[in-house]
């Protein structure tokens, strides 16, 4: 059990640590334009919203089940 805590625990901080870069790179986006060799952080982040949009009912219920399992510490 104490293997399965510990890859728990890595998991997380390295889930905490993207989705940290994430924000720093829409946050460098806003404030100097495309910076990383021309791909668009927040483009593609509405392309991801937008693909969930696209399905629906049954893409809002996924997109649920991803935010929960994205923020569920427990």
């Amino acid at each position: 059990m104490e293997i399965l805590n510990n890859v728990k625990s890595w998991v997380l901080g390295i889930t905490q640590v993207v989705a940290a870069l994430v924000g720093l790179a829409v946050l460098a986006e806003v404030a100097f334009g495309q910076f990383m060799g021309g791909v668009s952080v927040i483009g593609n982040i509405i392309s991801i919203v937008e693909a969930f949009g696209e399905k629906g009912f049954v893409g809002l219920v996924a997109l649920f089940v991803v935010l929960h399992f994205g923020t569920n510490k427990g």
